[in-house]
């Protein structure tokens, strides 16, 4: 799994003047809310070996289009959320992660728990930081 780091001088974080204006914490509320329906939306319907309601899906698309998450989480678009997308930082290159429901490179091996860390604390299943592209 690979770790994004983005400083906050990187254009990315310098969209809206900065995560921390008011227009820039909803922003990080929005994604926040984005990505906690992704997993939702793999992880309950795994758990319950059911498919997730048409209402549900769409739903989770229109957060994840409002989100823009496959700007940075799509390098290939025949694989959406796949990761791979390279972000040139000044401090080195990092690579964005893969958001797809998979087992073995994406978030579908983790826990509910897992997943409320990474977003609430920036902290990865092993117990690794993921600052500064998270918390």
């Amino acid at each position: 799994m690979a770790i994004v780091l983005v400083s906050r001088k990187h254009p990315v974080a310098q969209r809206d003047a900065g995560p921390y204006n008011a227009r820039g914490l909803e922003r990080m509320k929005r994604m926040r809310a984005i990505l906690a329906s992704l997993f939702l939306c793999t992880a309950l319907s795994a758990a319950q070996a059911a498919e997730p309601s048409q209402e549900a899906i769409a739903r989770g698309k229109a957060l994840v289009d409002a989100g823009d998450c496959s700007s940075c989480h799509t390098s290939d678009p025949a694989k959406p959320f796949a990761g791979g997308v390279r972000i040139e930082t000044p401090f080195g290159a990092i690579f964005s992660p893969n958001l797809t429901p998979d087992r073995e490179t994406g978030i579908g091996g983790w826990s509910e728990q897992d997943f409320y860390r990474a977003l609430r604390f920036g902290t990865a299943p092993d117990g690794s930081r993921y600052y500064p592209a998270f918390p």
